[in-house]
């Protein structure tokens, strides 16, 4: 499901002009979606866009600390409760895992250099939602939020750049299976 989420997500980047590159290894990570648009007042608009669209979610996004799983043995992804002391741990250590890796840092530099990055985080459903949201934007103010329901509408916006991109025939597909279901 995240490679075709990653792939939807980038067609809704393209159509409103932005140039994407998908799922750039660095070390054993990923960075799932790099955007970049230039701005009409000179310089280039940067978002870095993770992708996390469950369906059904029956686990946290947001990792266990390192520090409890090692004590509890308990997995990263573990749906136990949590404290929002741990909650607000885990959120830090995913932040910094996913946006603020010095790796990916310079990856993203080198490709864009002196260009100030946005991160964005693309969801679906989340377990927990309304606490793991809140612990993301404490451990990373600035991160957007979009709902992939948001980006799926987003597709057929009438002020878009452009059209169609590459995953224009997922995107009917899915259009077409939407609608089909509704008729039954």
């Amino acid at each position: 499901m995240s490679l075709l989420a990653e792939e939807i997500v980038e067609e809704w980047l393209n159509r409103q002009g932005f140039f994407t590159i998908r799922g750039i290894r660095v070390g054993v990570g990923e960075m799932d979606v790099l955007a970049v648009r230039p701005r009409l007042q000179g310089g280039f608009e940067c978002w870095h866009v993770e992708v996390q669209c469950s369906i059904n979610p029956v686990s946290y996004l947001v990792p266990l600390p390192r520090q409890d799983r090692k004590d509890t043995g308990r997995a990263a992804t573990s749906a136990g409760w949590r404290s929002p002391e741990q909650l607000a741990i885990g959120a830090k250590e995913w932040v910094e895992k996913k946006y603020l890796d010095q790796r990916k840092e310079k990856v993203r530099h080198r490709l864009w250099p002196n260009s100030e990055w946005e991160y964005h985080l693309v969801v679906n459903e989340l377990f927990r939602a309304d606490e793991q949201i809140a612990a993301l934007g404490d451990a990373l103010p600035e991160l957007r939020l979009h709902r992939f329901s948001d980006v799926l509408s987003g597709l057929g916006d009438s002020g878009n750049v452009i059209g169609k991109a590459s995953g224009h025939d997922l995107c009917e597909l899915l259009q077409m299976s939407s609608s089909d279901s509704e008729a039954l």
